[in-house]
């Protein structure tokens, strides 16, 4: 097991444990009302998850048919300064593998750029403090889509651009407002989706609850981790991540999946919680 896999995940195992997510119990954690803190209300529906045929990667197949019910999402990733407040309480941690140069933490002039270097289980930790969870991969692109809408991004089909989103804008020039980092949340406005949710391309990339599936029909079955299949490598399997990040090119879209082990961290890797 990789040194630091123990820190990182008792604290998640008990505040999932506390939260109750998996069976719908009673969170032991109130809704948190932080600076910054902005909920937005997204309507359910139902919609055609993935790409069309000969579009995308395998990975983005087959398309097909999701309902998905009302949720709130976030309406910004989260901030330096919303985990901070997490640490402060002692429920949630720094990351072991943060590049000094490079965290947005304990840097009052970043603290309204999204948290990053946080893994997995880090996540998870700080969305059952607030009193919510992760999205759900379907409930992570419905949103940024739109609402489920047939287009490639939150503000429809044209290709992401530095008015629009935090990444790399194809022509090798990164959109980050300091070398190698972030930006402010919520500072390209017009890359918002319809319902006025900042930053779902760009920026930092966003974790999700679910396991990654080589494709949607779950082929690959062996991938799928071990309290389904009775595997004792946990470690082998992976997380969805989606939305891009500060590394990213304009193939960055809103149905483009991403997988990580759970306790990978780095520069362009944030949170955004759903309840």
């Amino acid at each position: 097991m990789r040194e630091g896999s123990l820190v990182r995940l008792f604290p998640v195992l008990l505040a999932g444990l506390a939260a109750g997510a998996c069976c719908g119990r009673e969170r032991a954690f109130p809704s948190k009302d932080l600076p910054g803190l902005e909920w937005i209300f997204i309507e359910g529906g139902t919609f055609r998850m993935g790409s069309p045929a000969g579009v995308g990667s395998s990975f983005e197949h087959p398309r097909h048919r999701r309902v998905v019910g009302d949720f709130e999402v976030l309406k910004t990733e989260v901030t330096a300064a919303q985990y901070e407040a997490c640490v402060a309480a002692g429920v949630c941690w720094e990351s072991l593998d943060a590049d000094p140069r490079l965290s947005n933490l304990g840097k009052p002039q970043r603290s309204n750029h999204p948290v990053n270097f946080v893994d997995w289980y880090q996540a998870t930790t700080f969305c059952a403090w607030l009193g919510g969870r992760l999205p759900t991969e379907a409930e992570w692109e419905y949103a940024a889509r739109s609402r489920g809408k047939d287009i490639d991004y939150p503000w429809g089909n044209e290709p992401p651009d530095c008015s629009r989103a935090a990444l790399d804008d194809g022509s090798g020039v990164n959109c980050g407002d300091w070398r190698g980092g972030t930006s402010p949340v919520c500072s390209r406005p017009a890359g918002n989706s319809a319902q006025g949710v900042c930053d779902l391309i760009g920026n930092v990339h966003e974790w999700t609850a679910d396991w990654f599936y080589p494709s949607y029909d779950r082929s690959g079955f062996d991938r799928v981790p071990k309290m389904l299949n009775g595997r004792t490598n946990i470690w082998s399997h992976h997380r969805v991540l989606r939305g891009g990040g500060i590394g990213s090119d304009a193939g960055q879209g809103a149905r483009v999946r991403v997988l990580h082990d759970p306790p990978f961290a780095y520069v362009g890797l944030g949170i955004r919680c759903a309840r």
